[in-house]
């Protein structure tokens, strides 16, 4: 289905560096990072290191700690809004909740009914479902299924649990792995609207595609996903890789993302660019799971907001462990400006 540019009403962001978009960007724009030992350990019995909500206990469960996330994410989207009529709610998780009714409550509750949540969706999986889950919202607004669309991600890699599960894949940074991520947490959230006088900038179009070539298995890695996803995209805004100005990237610090947005760049560009900057939120919040993908749009928002967004258009990637890709074509509006934090 082919939808028209969505405009952006609003954004949230809750990270270790800040409880709203505008204080966790500005300290990303300093050079700050929250990168420090937890009270976990590494196969030769060193700490971790990692990047956690400090207001939350650190042995509270990742279930809590993403609950918590998304509601301050959610809280934060909201705060500049009067009204949000006949919004439906889109809801990015890495697993999905033992009772959907009693999790919708429980958001309503801790947003003290600032949201009804009467029409909600829920997706799982890794970061390319919260494009997936933004590309769903646009079908709806454009069919007139609803006024506006709140669209959130969640995901807490702090915790015995999954900190095990990436241990056992050899996936985290160590002294004895340096090709590893830094695990972190965040919540990150867009409210999508029909109509917006001043939006903070708009979705252009999503692009879907599927790498063979994975870090599970022993294809060589060509980046045809990312590719396909990318060319998708672009084609449904009747655009070129040279009209971007900015790649955001979920890759998470592994060599695998760097290698794969790498053959993408020789793989789509045709002419030369002086700058094609790469910018990768886990570079300042560690690897964010599920919400990576949406703290990168959020980011991009926040700098252009402020005048430091180099350029007209970002293509924003997306990469699922299990080959799933996606790319969006973002154009955040630099005429808005940041409240002063």
């Amino acid at each position: 289905m082919s939808v028209a540019p969505t405009p952006i009403a609003a954004m949230g962001l809750s990270c270790p560096l800040g409880l709203s978009a505008p204080a966790a960007y500005a300290a990303i724009r300093a050079g700050l990072s929250r990168f420090q030992e937890l009270a976990y350990l590494d196969d030769r019995g060193e700490p971790l290191r990692g990047s956690r909500l400090a207001i939350l206990e650190e042995r509270t469960s990742e279930r809590r700690r993403w609950f918590s996330l998304l509601c301050y994410a959610l809280e934060d989207a909201l705060r500049s809004q009067r009204a949000t009529p006949n919004c439906q709610l889109f809801v990015v998780l890495p697993e999905r909740p033992a009772s959907m009714q009693s999790f919708v409550k429980s958001v309503e509750a801790a947003l003290d009914g600032r949201l009804s949540l009467e029409r909600t969706q829920f997706f799982v999986g890794g970061p390319c479902a919260a494009y997936a889950a933004i590309q769903s919202a646009r079908e709806q607004l454009a069919s007139r299924a609803c006024q506006t669309a709140m669209v959130a991600a969640a995901d807490s890699l702090i915790g015995a649990r999954a900190l095990l599960a990436w241990s056992k894949q050899q996936r985290l940074l160590t002294r004895a792995n340096p090709d590893g991520f830094v695990p972190g947490e965040a919540a990150a959230a867009l409210l999508l609207a029909r109509r917006c006088e001043d939006p903070l900038g708009s979705i252009c179009a999503v692009g879907f595609g599927m790498e063979p070539g994975l870090l599970s298995n022993d294809v060589p890695l060509r980046s045809q996903g990312v590719v396909e996803a990318a060319r998708a995209a672009l084609s449904a805004c009747q655009l070129h890789m040279h009209d971007v100005d900015v790649r955001l990237s979920d890759a998470t610090g592994e060599s695998y993302g760097f290698k794969e947005q790498a053959l993408a760049v020789l793989r789509t560009l045709r002419e030369n660019k002086d700058s094609f900057p790469l910018w990768r939120s886990a570079a300042s919040l560690g690897h964010t799971g599920v919400a990576s993908s949406m703290c990168n749009l959020v980011i991009a928002l926040c700098a252009a907001r402020v005048g430091r967004f180099p350029g007209r258009r970002a293509i924003a990637y997306a990469a699922d462990d299990d080959g799933k890709r996606a790319a969006l074509i973002l154009e955040p509006n630099a005429a808005v400006r940041m409240n002063r934090v």
